[in-house]
């Protein structure tokens, strides 16, 4: 007699009733997390193509005019005063100066820095100020894309 093996009655109509719900819920949820996850990727990738961008990326530079001699320099023009420099052509002073300004830990975080938005949050919301929290990896990206 294996009357003991067969679940109870009540059992049975617990399962059957819930059955079709729970895996519906549970394909939903897969269904979900599946979106999720190719919505990641495909603007992970297109992310990755926009950064790829960066290494033609030529800022627009100051147009000389010069003498029929090519070393007098007659005039300039330019919608914006942009001399590019490499980064060890930056005095270090000045280095440190824009960094002690616009993002001090440049160099411990990786482009987003948490304790800074915390830190501009918590500012915003005490005193009633505005603070920005955006990094320099952040600023560039805004100015570029």
């Amino acid at each position: 007699n294996r009357a003991y093996l067969r679940p109870a009655p009540e059992r049975r109509r617990f399962l059957r009733r819930f059955w079709f719900p729970a895996v519906l819920l549970l394909a939903i949820a897969a269904g979900g997390l599946t979106g999720i996850v190719l919505a990641y990727s495909l603007n992970y990738s297109r992310a990755a193509e926009e950064v790829k961008s960066l290494a033609t990326y030529r800022p627009s530079v100051v147009t000389r005019v010069y003498a029929d001699d090519g070393q007098t320099v007659i005039g300039s023009f330019a919608l914006e005063r942009r001399i590019p420099l490499k980064f060890d052509e930056i005095p270090p002073n000045v280095q440190k100066s824009i960094l002690a300004v616009e993002d001090a830990r440049f160099f411990e975080h990786s482009g987003i820095d948490p304790i800074r938005i915390i830190g501009a949050v918590w500012k915003n919301v005490t005193t009633g100020s505005r603070e920005g929290g955006s990094t320099l990896t952040q600023q560039l990206a805004k100015r570029l894309f």
